[in-house]
């Protein structure tokens, strides 16, 4: 009984409703039935349970024939049960890829003179994962396909654990970054250039300058939670921009 519940929750996950995740079990182990037999298994009304099985004939889990002028009932092969999820997944998927291309449109929906400002708190790593996630999603679509990052030895290496592919992604998308490294440290990477500030520690930030939008992550100290807060303003992006790229220069192309 416990090993049929465990079944039965399966297939409730993965997105059959309950009772005729119950109908399709005691189906499969009855053999072919008429819908009395089931309902009598199942301890469900004989309409209801006749419902149930036509629900899962449209699913392509059971299948029926006549027999003696009575209609029988057989669970098709589980095996059924992975082309249904199967299906659902390229489903979910083809519907994500038509929200991602129809996203333009949907932000165009928030109003044509929208606050010229916004403030948006993060926390934890999860949160800091939303963040790197709009950092693809924007520069993909940003016509400069460069950001701009300061990062710190002191946070930089547990910033990426909830999001380990970035890196990976972002090359594969044809997204460039210009890092200045406060503290030693770092290493190259494709689409990707740097250089150091002559200073023997890090900073308790770090941040990251894209679309128009500023992100400051910061790193608790005897927790090591981290937390952030993205700047939505063009104008103070575009003055960070100009602060970024004035000390880029100034350090000039690293020693070889």
């Amino acid at each position: 009984m416990h090993a049929t519940t465990e079944l039965q929750q399966l297939l409730v996950r993965s997105g059959i409703a309950e009772k005729a995740a119950r109908v399709y079990l005691v189906l499969l182990a009855l053999g072919p039935s008429p819908v009395r037999r089931v309902a009598q298994a199942v301890n469900i009304n004989r309409g209801t349970t006749h419902t149930l099985l036509h629900e899962l004939i449209e699913q392509g889990l059971v299948s029926y024939y006549h027999k003696q002028k009575r209609k029988y009932f057989a669970a098709e092969d589980p095996s059924k049960i992975l082309t249904l999820f199967q299906d659902k997944i390229a489903d979910f998927q083809k519907t994500y890829r038509e929200l991602q291309s129809q996203l333009p449109a949907f932000l165009s929906l928030q109003g044509k003179a929208p606050a010229k400002t916004s403030v948006r708190s993060y926390e934890g790593r999860q949160g800091v994962r939303l963040i790197l996630e709009d950092v693809l999603s924007e520069m993909e679509q940003n016509d400069e396909k460069l950001y701009r990052v300061y990062s710190s030895v002191s946070i930089r290496d547990g910033l990426y654990r909830s999001f380990p592919s970035f890196t990976k992604e972002r090359i594969k998308r044809g997204i460039f970054v210009r890092v200045v490294a406060i503290g030693a440290g770092g290493e190259y990477q494709e689409h990707s250039e740097r250089r150091w500030l002559p200073t023997p520690c890090g900073t308790p930030t770090y941040r990251i300058i894209y679309a128009d939008k500023v992100v400051t992550i910061s790193q608790s100290a005897n927790t090591e939670e981290l937390h952030a807060f993205v700047i939505k303003d063009e104008e103070i992006f575009k003055t960070e921009t100009i602060i970024f790229d004035q000390l880029w220069n100034a350090l000039g192309s690293p020693k070889q």
